[in-house]
């Protein structure tokens, strides 16, 4: 009866608190590694390590090495390809919507082709050959 007692009031409390006091020393041990690291790396503690040296040179560098492929890439820049161009079936179906009797902008935006080239093809169309 004593050790059910022991176990169902006693245990609980103790098992918090333990787990309480391991999580304290846990986060002390974490501030304390934070602030020696902190202590090493600051300016006003005798000096950078020579790896925080290496990091802001390298960053130095790919910030430099960045920007000179961002003016290569301006200056050759490649010019976007070519719109759909007018293949054959695109000619059949311009030529067809317009004997059916629709106007050239209502073909351009049912074909989502520019309104200049389904005149172009119309003028080409209706001009005598020879």
């Amino acid at each position: 009866m004593n050790l059910d007692w022991l176990i169902s009031s006693a245990l609980p409390p103790a098992l918090a608190g333990l787990g309480l006091a391991s999580s304290l020393y846990l986060f002390l041990t974490l501030k304390r590694e934070m602030r020696r690291l902190e202590h090493r790396g600051s300016p006003a503690a005798g000096g950078q390590s020579p790896d925080w040296d290496d990091l802001r040179k390298a960053i130095a560098q790919l910030g430099s090495d960045v920007a000179a492929v961002a003016t290569r890439l301006e200056r050759e820049a490649v010019p976007p390809p070519p719109s759909a161009s007018m293949n054959l079936s695109r000619r059949t179906q311009v030529l067809r919507m317009y004997r059916r009797g629709e106007r050239p902008d209502q073909i351009a935006s049912s074909l989502r082709i520019p309104l200049n080239e389904v005149e172009l093809l119309l003028k080409v169309q209706q001009t005598p050959l020879g």
